[in-house]
């Protein structure tokens, strides 16, 4: 069916092309994360809890 369409829009469109290759997203990061919990009083009750994070976002899905 496809092989009938002769008009030169569809032509073009279809036609074999090269594209040169473009880097659009980079995902490069450092993202250290520390956790650190005591139990202050020894009876799971009293903690003292402390953390450190950092987000990186990685965009290659949504560039996908």
């Amino acid at each position: 069916m496809l092989a009938s369409w002769n008009n030169p829009f569809y032509q073009a469109f279809v036609a074999p092309r090269t594209v040169g290759a473009e880097t659009v997203s980079e995902t490069v990061g450092f993202a250290p994360r520390l956790g650190f919990a005591y139990d202050l009083t020894d009876d799971h009750r009293t903690v003292l809890k402390m953390f450190y994070g950092r987000f990186i976002f990685n965009s290659a899905d949504d560039v996908a």
